[in-house]
């Protein structure tokens, strides 16, 4: 690489690596996550109008 006039290149110090973590979840945990709520809001939903039904049913 030529150098370049009043400019000195220095090697980077070496990064450290902290861990596989990362601070926002990926694409497809957001997934799993919306899925997994959807699926228990719509049996909780479910449940609701079936105890519904069966109540309505037997105050006739």
């Amino acid at each position: 690489m030529p150098a370049v006039p009043g400019f000195v290149i220095t090697p980077a110090p070496p990064t450290t690596i902290v861990g596989p973590a990362s601070p926002v979840p990926e694409p497809n945990t957001w997934t799993s996550i919306l899925v997994g709520f959807g699926t228990a809001g719509s049996l909780l939903r479910r449940r609701r109008r079936v105890a519904r039904g069966s109540e309505k049913g037997t105050s006739r």
